[in-house]
Order: structure tokens, then sequence, then C-alpha cells
């Protein structure tokens, strides 16, 4: 008979710990890539890591990259395009109060694609994405516990985010930089949207503004500054006359609300060469210095029911999940798993004391519209992990809990053919113009061998390959009137 859960007690006692200062020698004319400049073999705390709102880190994990002649995240942030976004399969419970969620960013050119940047950073190689080319890449992580779903960025999302600059030290393949985390987010998405009162869509672009001071391992104050970013509309419609519009559609955590303190340029083309960008003002500066503060916003921009602009809107129906490999030798498996819809995040409930075999109803119906031309996509994205010590995040802020940390841990079965580490297969289904969007019946959907987005940094190829056809989704597709 197999358990529910694998149980073992386990009592952590902290004898001590001494950290030495070994200052690391640094050049005077400092290289745009300096990987081998960083602190991670300094392990010195720094006055962030002192700072009495960060209990519970280990201080020698993540250090600041603080490199003279090398700046740091501008303070009016940083822009990019997002590549790819997933949860962690696992994560360091000691300094973490969940997984993380990582999306990988393509910077803009200019000074901070080389400051920011380690050259021992993720590359944008793999074989799943459609456009894997080679670039270097900025990873950025938000504690999950502290960062909703509805804001997570997604493959193709212009991004402006603003957040701590640092060394990642627990990487096995080579030290990276990171923004880890951020406190401040703006997503934004080709999106077309019916606009209150009007019978047809509208293109749009549609900005997920998240800002909030609490990051995992690293809390900040934010309600102490104003915020300024720009967004941009989508190229305007042939034949459109008139400026673009913008549209204020929530902030769900109350006021303030964010302002728009400048418009686009007048007959701006929505190009790179030609943006139609309006600039936009977060007032936040009460005077606040709690962590606990959280902001949002969703904003919508661009050109009202264009009429030489064809949509098109489907229905993606989520029948079930089958697991086929729970990836846990002598126990019951506790999965977590979220569904991504061209940006819009479900997640599967149902999930724990999973078997070989267990079927787990979805039923869920997801809406999207887009617009009918040759670089419009529907994109299905499956991510998750296998539990293994989900109950001990977040111990070293709660001593109390110790007893109970490691209540659901299957590690004692870690070394046995299927191990993965935590990790699920890939799941990743694209489908274009050409493919009809998708429509039809997808009964058979099964995952792939786990990559990371620069598959030459996967830390344990075997780990990857037995996550394989570990699970299946059953799903359909139809286009709506």
């Amino acid at each position: 008979m197999i358990e529910r859960h694998c149980v073992l007690s386990v009592v952590f006692v902290i004898i001590g710990l001494t950290v030495t200062a070994r200052a690391a020698p640094v050049p005077a004319d400092i290289p745009r890539d300096f990987a081998k400049l960083n602190r991670c073999s300094e392990f010195k705390l720094s006055e962030d890591d002192l700072n009495p709102l960060n209990v519970g880190t280990l201080p020698f994990h993540w250090q600041v990259v603080n490199i003279p002649g090398v700046p740091s995240v501008e303070p009016d942030g940083v822009y990019g395009g997002v590549r790819y976004s997933h949860v962690a399969s696992n994560d360091l419970f000691l300094d973490h109060d969940a997984h993380d969620v990582n999306f990988y960013v393509a910077l803009d050119q200019g000074t901070q694609q080389f400051s920011l940047n380690s050259d021992g950073n993720y590359k944008n190689q793999n074989t799943f994405l459609p456009n894997s080319n080679g670039e270097r890449l900025l990873e950025v992580e938000w504690d999950m516990q502290h960062f909703p779903s509805r804001f997570w960025p997604t493959i193709g999302d212009r991004i402006w985010m603003l957040g701590r600059h640092v060394w990642d030290c627990g990487h096995t393949t080579s030290f990276h930089t990171e923004i880890h985390p951020p406190k401040a987010i703006a997503a934004t998405r080709l999106q077309p949207l019916r606009i209150e009162g009007d019978a047809t869509y509208s293109l749009t672009n549609v900005t997920y503004i998240y800002i909030h001071g609490r990051g995992g391992y690293f809390d900040a104050p934010v309600a102490t500054r104003d915020y300024e970013l720009n967004i941009e509309t989508p190229p305007r419609p042939a034949g459109f006359v008139g400026p673009p519009g913008s549209w204020l559609l929530e902030t769900p955590y109350g006021g303030p609300a964010p302002e728009i303190i400048g418009a686009p340029a007048p007959g701006c083309a929505g190009t790179a060469a030609s943006p139609c960008t309006f600039r936009v003002r977060y007032p936040l500066a009460l005077g606040d210095d709690s962590p606990d503060r959280r902001f949002a916003a969703v904003i919508a921009s661009g050109w009202r029911t264009p009429a030489t602009v064809r949509f098109r809107t489907f229905q993606v129906h989520f029948d079930k999940v089958t697991v086929l490999n729970r990836h846990n030798l002598l126990c019951l498996a506790d999965w977590k798993m979220w569904l991504n819809i061209n940006g819009q995040w479900i997640n599967v409930e149902g999930m724990a004391a999973v078997n070989n075999g267990t079927e787990v109803e979805i039923g869920r119906d997801v809406t999207v519209a887009v617009v009918d031309s040759p670089d419009s996509a529907l994109t299905i994205q499956a991510t998750g992990w296998v539990s293994e010590a989900d109950q001990a995040f977040g111990v070293t802020k709660s001593p109390g809990r110790a007893a109970t940390v490691f209540e659901k841990i299957s590690q004692i079965a870690t070394r046995f053919d299927g191990y993965t580490g935590g990790k699920i297969g890939l799941f990743f289904e694209r489908f274009g113009r050409t493919d009809n969007f998708g429509v039809g019946n997808h009964p058979q959907s099964t995952s792939k061998a786990f990559q990371e987005i620069d598959s030459s940094q996967l830390d344990n190829q075997h780990q990857a390959e037995n996550a394989a056809g570990d699970f299946r989704i059953q799903y359909s597709i139809q286009e709506l009137p």
C-alpha cells in the first residue's frame, strides 16, 4: 500500500555560522563582460543584508553587484522584451517564502544591455521558443507568495522593471546577475479589447503594473516615491485617422491611480522609428516606509475599433490533466501546476496526492482574441513542480515551524532512477494563422523533456530527461463568432 505522504520529523539546531570576508581585487579598467568580477566569492555582509526587514536570508546566496564603474539598475527602471517565463521547480526554502516566478528579459540596446548582464547569464538558445537567437538575457525572479499570477509576464511582453540588482551565487553552472526581487514591473502585451459601449474590438496593448515591497528574502518600501514609465501602443492601423487612446481599466488594490502625463506625438506610427508612447506617473510618494504596501493598475492603450483590422476570438477549453509519472518512488506526490494562455495564467487545483494515471479534472474555459495576421499566435504553456519541501518555505522567519519542516518531504526517495529534482516536463504549444490557431481537439498533448531557456546551462541532463512524458493535457480550441 502506498502511503499518502512520506513523513520525516526534523529538529533544526542552529549552532552558528561564521562568514569570512575575502576582498576580491577589482581592476581599474572595468570590462563590460564582468562575470569574473563578482561578489559570490566574498561572502561579505552588506548593509542590505543587515537590514532588519530582511531576516532569514543566507547572506552569501545573493550579493548586490556593487562593482565600481558598473552602474546598477537605473532609478527610473529599465526596459526590455520578455522571452520566456515560468515558475521555479525548486528553490531553497531557507531564504524563500515560496517558489519564485522567473522571467527572462532581453534588455533594450544601450548601456544597460552591457552593464546589467554578466557574461555568465543565460542566453536564449533552446529548441522550443520561436525566437531563440543566442541573445544574452537578464533573469528576473520574484517570490510568488508576493506576486499574484494576474501580473506574471509572458513570452512577447514589453517589460519595464525596477528592483535589486544582484549576483545569484546559487547557480551551479555559472554566476548570474539578476534583478531579484523586483519591486515594480509593468508588462505590456498585445491584447485586443472591447472598450465599454463598443460592439467590436479595439487594437490595444494592455499594461499590467504591479508594485509591492515584499520580495521573499528581501523587502523594501515602495510608497516613498513616484514612479514614471512609458507604455507604447500597437502600430497604427492602415487608414486610421486621429490619435490613439488610453483607458484605465482597473486599480485592484485601490488608489492612488496612475496618471497619464504625456501623450503620443501627433501622427505617430506606433513603430520603432515612430513610437506612440504614453508617459505614465504612479504617484506613490506617500511617506509610508512599510514594505507591505501593494499597488496595481491595468491600462489599455491603442486604436479604437479600427475598420481595417480583422480580429478572431477563440475559446480554449481544458478538460483534464493526466499524471503519467508522479516522480516519487515510495509515496504519492503533490504537484503544483499553472496553465498560461497568451498571458492568462490559471492554477490547476486538485493535484495533491497524485499517482501514476491520476486524472485531474480542470474544466476551465479561457477566451482569447487575436489579430488575424501572420505574426499572431495562440500559445499554451504548462509550468509547475513536484513538491519536495514546500511546507518548509519561510521556516527561518517562523522558527516554531521547525518540527514540521519536512512533513511532506520526498527527498528520502531522491536517488531512484525517475527523480527529477522537482522538475516536471516542458509543455509549450504555439499555434499561428497557418495552423488555424489550433482549432480542434487536442486529446494527447504530452510533456517533453525539461528545458532551460539556455540549453548549455542545464544543471542536470538526466533529471531533465526523466521529466519527458510525465503528464498529458486534454484540451480543445474553438472559434467563437
